[in-house]
């Protein structure tokens, strides 16, 4: 499957992609292409310093805020 097309088909649930940014089997430019297929509503976050799959290492409380506050508003649940 090309990654692309199956991204497109997650809309109308909301996406949160974490990227982090010293990835180097997931370049960048690959995880910016895969939100623009993407529909809304849809976040980006880039975490810096953070190889594959370690942002929740790198930036541990910033991770747990973003994907706790993610998951709020994605279920519209309370502050």
């Amino acid at each position: 499957m090309v990654p692309a097309a199956v991204i497109r088909q997650i809309s109308p649930r909301p996406l949160l992609m974490i990227h982090d940014l010293q990835d180097r089997q997931l370049p960048k430019e690959s995880a910016e292409a895969l939100l623009r297929a993407a529909s809304e509503p849809k976040q980006l976050w880039h975490v810096p310093d953070a190889a594959h799959g370690r942002g929740w290492q790198q930036a541990p409380e910033e991770y747990e805020r973003r994907t706790v506050a993610f998951w709020r508003n994605a279920l519209g649940a309370p502050d």
